[in-house]
Parts: C-alpha cells; sequence; structure tokens
C-alpha cells in the first residue's frame, strides 16, 4: 500500500496566532477513512513553538529526525503533501521539497492550500513543474493521486489543478481512466471526515484551542475578501450539520478528558453564522451534556437588530461561549459601503455593551488604515474605538492587505498599482510617512500586548471551566495597560520616554502568567477524571530519554 505523509511547512512571517494544522488534520482523517491506511503528519511549526517555549531543548527529536525515522530511505513515503497557506508558506516549502527530494527521489510531491487556490498563476511560476498543484480542498483529489500510486506506482504527470478554480471539476489527466471518479473535487460539510488528531496533547500543552470547522463560506461579500471570488460550493455559506459538529466535540471532549487536558475549543469559520445557530449549537451541547469552552467568529451585523440580546448572550455564556471575535472593520460608513460591507455601526455600542454584561469577551478586526485614510481620520476613529472599549495596539498597526483573488486586489493591479502578491494598499505620502513611524515607535508595545493576547482566549475558557480566575485577571490587567500606552501615545502623541522599558516589564510580566498557567494547561475540569496526572504527556525531551 502508498505511504503518505502531510506536512504544514515553516511560516517565515509575523505569526500572531499559532493553532493546530486543521488542513492536514483533516485531509488525514478523510484518506484514513477511505482507504485504512495510516497517513503521517508532520507539524514544522510546531517543533518551532515546543523550542520557543522550552517544551523542547537539544536533546529533542527535531522535524527531520521524527521524518527520517518514519520513512527510512528503505520504506519511503510514495506521496508527500504540504499545506501552503500563505506566500509566507512557500519559502520552507521549496526548501523542503528539494531536500526530501534528494532522500526520496521517487516520492510523489502535491501541494495545496489557499496560496495555491487564490494565486494559482504565482505558485505555478514558484514550484517545480513535477510538483501536483491542487486548489481548493485537496480531500479528493489527494484520494485520486493515492489510488493512481496503488494503480500504478507512480503519476505520470502529476499537475493538475481545477481549471484555476474557476469550475467545479478537476483535469484527470494525471489519473487513471476510471468509470467510478468522481468529478466535483468538493464534499459537503456533512461529507467532511472526522481529523485526524494525532499530537493533540502537544498543542494543547503549549495552550492551543481544539480547532473545529462547523461552516466553509460567508453571508457577506466584502470587497478585501478573497472569498466572494471563489466558486459557488466554496463561496457561498454552507453549515455543517450540528449533531455531527456535537459528535466531534464529543469524542475530543472525552479523548483531552482522558489526558488530564481541559475541553477548550475554537471554530475557525469565517462565518459561524447567526445568533440562531450559536443556541442551536448550546442546546445540542445540554442535551449531551457536554461542558466545554468555545471561541467563534462572527459577522458584526449577526449580532445587530436582535432581541433580548444580553440575556440571549448571558445564557450562552453559561453553556461556554467564552470569546467572539467580530469583523467591525471600519465605524466609517462611507468606507463601509466602499468595501460591500456596509451595516448599522451606530448599534455596535449596543452589541459590545450586551457582550460585556454576559461575560463574553470580544476581540475586533479593525482595518484602521487603508487608501482612504488621513492621520487626522485615523486619530478620531481609534478615539472612537477607546470610548467603546475596543482599542487594542493591534488597531493602530492595523492595514489593509490586498489579498490574491479579491476585488480590491484586481482593481490594484487593473490600475497597476501592486503586483500579483499579497501586499499592502498604498497610501498617500503623509499617511504612509506617518504610519511607518508610528509602528516602530510602538512595536515593544505591540509585540508585548501580542504575546498576551495569543494567551488570552484560553486563559478566559479556563476560568470558565475551573472558575479560576486569578490568572486571566492578571493578564487583563497587563493588557489594559498595553491599550492605554498605545492608545495615548497614538491619539495624544504622549509617548513614555522609557517605553522599550516598560514593555520589557510587560512582557515580562506576560511571561510570569504564562510560565504559572503551563501547569495548569493539565488541570481537568470538575467533570474530569480525579487523577489526571496520571495520564500527563510527557514533554518532547522526557520522550526522547523513555525512548
Amino acid at each position: 500500500m502508498p505511504t503518505v505523509a502531510l506536512i504544514r511547512p515553516l511560516y517565515e512571517g509575523d505569526e500572531s496566532e499559532f493553532q493546530e494544522p486543521l488542513g492536514i488534520e483533516r485531509l488525514a482523517g478523510f484518506l484514513k477513512a477511505n482507504t485504512d491506511e495510516e497517513v503521517r503528519l508532520f507539524d514544522r511549526r510546531l517543533y518551532q513553538q515546543e523550542r520557543l517555549f522550552g517544551l523542547a531543548d537539544e536533546n529533542s527529536f527535531s522535524f527531520w529526525d521524527d521524518f527520517t525515522r518514519a520513512f527510512p530511505v528503505t520504506a519511503p513515503p510514495d506521496i508527500i503533501g504540504l499545506s501552503v497557506m500563505t506566500a509566507e508558506d512557500v519559502p520552507d516549502s521549496l526548501r523542503l521539497i528539494s531536500r526530501l527530494k534528494t532522500f526520496y527521489p521517487r516520492a510523489h510531491f502535491i501541494v495545496g492550500g489557499l496560496f495555491v487556490t487564490t494565486a494559482l498563476d504565482s505558485a505555478q511560476r514558484r514550484f517545480p513543474a513535477e510538483v501536483q498543484l491542487v486548489s481548493c480542498e485537496g480531500e479528493i483529489p489527494l484520494l485520486e493521486t493515492f489510488r493512481a500510486v496503488m494503480a500504478e506506482g507512480v503519476v505520470k504527470t502529476p499537475r493538475f489543478e481545477s481549471e484555476k478554480c474557476d469550475a467545479e471539476r478537476f483535469d484527470a489527466r494525471s489519473l487513471p481512466d476510471k468509470s467510478d471518479s468522481p468529478k466535483d473535487i468538493h464534499l459537503t460539510p456533512d461529507g467532511w471526515a472526522i481529523a485526524s488528531r494525532p499530537d493533540l496533547e502537544r498543542y494543547l500543552a503549549l495552550g492551543c484551542a481544539i480547532s473545529l470547522q462547523s461552516s466553509r463560506g460567508c453571508h457577506g461579500s466584502c470587497s478585501f475578501c478573497a472569498t466572494p471570488k471563489l466558486p459557488s460550493p466554496y463561496r457561498r455559506w454552507q453549515g455543517r450539520s450540528l449533531p455531527l459538529v456535537v459528535d466531534e466535540i464529543a469524542l475530543l471532549s472525552a479523548h483531552a478528558a482522558e489526558s488530564g487536558l481541559l475541553p477548550i475549543f475554537n471554530f475557525v469559520d469565517d462565518d459561524f453564522g447567526p445568533l440562531s445557530r450559536i443556541e442551536a449549537l448550546d442546546l445540542e451541547l445540554k442535551r449531551r451534556g457536554l461542558r466545554i469552552a468555545y471561541a467563534l467568529q462572527l459577522r458584526a451585523a449577526d449580532l445587530l437588530e436582535q432581541d433580548r440580546l444580553p440575556e440571549r448572550l448571558a445564557e450562552l455564556r453559561k453553556g461556554g461561549f467564552t470569546r467572539v471575535f467580530l469583523g467591525v472593520e471600519s465605524l466609517c460608513p462611507q468606507t463601509l459601503e466602499d468595501w460591500n460591507k456596509s451595516y448599522a455601526t451606530d448599534k455596535l455600542p449596543e452589541v459590545f455593551s450586551a457582550l460585556k454584561k454576559a461575560g463574553i469577551s470580544a476581540h475586533i478586526g479593525y482595518i484602521l488604515w487603508h487608501s482612504g485614510t488621513s492621520v487626522e481620520d485615523a486619530r478620531i476613529e481609534a478615539k472612537r474605538l477607546w470610548e467603546m472599549g475596543l482599542y487594542c495596539p493591534k488597531v493602530a498597526e492595523s492595514r489593509m492587505v490586498l489579498f490574491p483573488g479579491s476585488r480590491l486586489h484586481e482593481r490594484g493591479l487593473a490600475a497597476k498599482q501592486v503586483s500579483h502578491a499579497a501586499c499592502w494598499e498604498p497610501m498617500s505620502a503623509e499617511s504612509e510617512r506617518f504610519y511607518q513611524q508610528l509602528s516602530n515607535k510602538l512595536r515593544p508595545v505591540y509585540d508585548a500586548w501580542k504575546e498576551g493576547a495569543v494567551l488570552s482566549p484560553w486563559l478566559a475558557a479556563q476560568a470558565h471551566l475551573t472558575g479560576e480566575r486569578t490568572l486571566i485577571e492578571a493578564l487583563d490587567a497587563v493588557l489594559a495597560e498595553c491599550d492605554r500606552i498605545s492608545y495615548r501615545s497614538f491619539v495624544h502623541d504622549e509617548f513614555p520616554q522609557d517605553l522599550h522599558r516598560i514593555a520589557a516589564k510587560l512582557s515580562q510580566r506576560i511571561t510570569q502568567i504564562r510560565q504559572t498557567a503551563l501547569p495548569m494547561r493539565n488541570r481537568p475540569s470538575k467533570q474530569s477524571a480525579d487523577n489526571p496526572s496520571a495520564n500527563r504527556p510527557a514533554s518532547r525531551s522526557s520522550r526522547r530519554r523513555e525512548q
């Protein structure tokens, strides 16, 4: 039987949040469900994070140690797949392909992910011709490649793509002519396989939530987003049956309890859906007696004009809804209209007041700097966000990125203002100069804030499940200080003379909170086993000593 290795490469950019690689985990789950074959997963970023946070050292196994132990030259992988989500994933992917080809010259390489989907022309230029490229979803193309290797031992003409994702079919020139070969490359959400998560404990030990996806597509059609330009199966919103979602939650919760870990989940959907869908999820969780904590992402408009919003949110909070990310993007009606994202921004204070009253922490997506931004406008918007309790250091840094596949990117290409790669939207000379100076000055505070912001969702969920609020309250105090320094510096030009020293102290406090929290990551919820410490996963270094 063919053997398969799936890899997430290193990200050579400013990674704000580390999560498990749900894409390759889902691919592995689908392939195993349809072939009964073992698929090995390797996450380069996981090794990097474990070293960064002291869970691995020079005596620990590296990615290359683990890969070559799993696949010695006498038993090489037949297929090596890489998930390339952005242009920042490409350099490491190319290095991996080059080096792995020297070890495994007969292996078939397949590359997919959002970068290939939205920037296929660029992917074709950057990856070697013998590498198979798959745009849009990869489950069925990967399965067909597996079957081709199993039938013939090789894939003679490996490169194919789904007609640049303009059609909902794939060109099967490289595959055997089989009458039962599926033509649609996409599955419905209810057809998604349960993800294979062999390294789940390692992610949870780093403070990651368990990633889930309950839908694809979006109800919106924002001009800065690439989703509206995808084919209809990926563009239009489609939800997965909530009983199926909760089936997966139940399995993962049991797994977490067996390992002495907390059942903390994060929905990675671009748009979870209306408030009524969250309530339906809450009812299903309660019906099955599942006590979890979870976060999700909504369009800001989904919470507007809702009857009894404070009471409904309070009930959801009791059921574990601890954090929400809302795509606010702008408070300027004209700007929102230009971005095809109009909604009643004057109602937002009521929404955030209700969230705060319910005890649901809120984080927003905001694009302060763009082609229409003046320095004065930016400061006015920042002041309004501060008054609403929504300002954070990320606001001062937030700038419009023109993503390949979005209408704004296409507009920039037509005007010959941008390249084919993702890039910042051009601004006036004055705004550009001010932005660069501000970003450089506030970078120490932003970096400190980011360390805490990444930790915050996990601590909020931990507080819900255990009732222990000491750490989240300590972290909130540090983040509030970061907010205050950034706001006063940006809006009122009051930069502390010893900003670097202050930021270093804030970062040190966050590090102390994280180090205190690390042992608690294995602490059970009240409904977990009495003695979870016996199941506590070993660190990477101790596993090496045991072996």
